[in-house]
């Protein structure tokens, strides 16, 4: 399966779960095109895709297939924590031109 054929797959996937959901009863012009891959990759012979919808619903979904049979789950936020890291070192724009030299130096 290529990269544009699964994330193609995992979008319809998404779409038919959501609708499963009830999402069209408060957003009757939910489609397709709501649906967005955030990230996918091919590890260990199994497609992983981590999609999401326009929606305001905090839901996203984890399509997985292995080539004999694939699962969805669907997670929803339920909230967010800021948190810090002590002694994280925090870098300024010119520390990172420092470390990376600009394009026309190289």
């Amino acid at each position: 399966m290529a990269d544009l054929d699964f994330t193609t797959l995992a979008r319809s996937i998404v779409f038919d779960q959501a609708v499963s959901l009830g999402v069209q009863v408060q957003h009757p012009t939910f489609s397709l095109d709501d649906v967005y891959v955030v990230w996918f990759t091919y590890v260990l012979g199994n497609w992983k895709a981590l999609c999401s919808t326009s929606l305001p619903d905090g839901r996203y979904y984890e399509v997985t297939y292995n080539g004999d049979f694939g699962f969805v789950d669907t997670y929803c936020k339920t909230h967010s924590v800021e948190f810090t890291i002590d002694g994280l070192i925090e870098m300024t724009t010119d520390d990172v031109a420092e470390i990376i030299p600009a394009k026309e130096a190289l």
